[in-house]
């Protein structure tokens, strides 16, 4: 289990460790990777707070990262984690 903290923000990073934790059976780890991507994209942005920071992606970045999203909440919706690999 990855214990340290990502300083790169990006939320792709979150969501792609989200990923990699609930192929790991690690389900409570990847619903935090999944909250801290989540409140990145919808939170403001540290220097503007009137603006989300999913706004200041582009539209390639926007769909991978929503994509990618997308495929995490549904991997996490109402399912119990994968058996763990040794």
């Amino acid at each position: 289990m990855f214990s340290g903290r990502i300083h790169i923000k990006h939320p792709i990073f979150p969501l792609f460790l989200a990923l990699a934790e609930h192929g790991r059976g690690h389900v409570e780890e990847s619903r935090r990777w999944l909250k801290e991507a989540t409140d990145m994209l919808d939170g403001p942005m540290p220097n503007d707070a009137k603006q989300k920071y999913s706004d200041t992606l582009g539209w390639t970045e926007r769909v991978e990262v929503n994509q990618l999203r997308r495929e995490v909440e549904e991997l996490l919706k109402d399912k119990e984690p994968r058996e763990r690999r040794p």
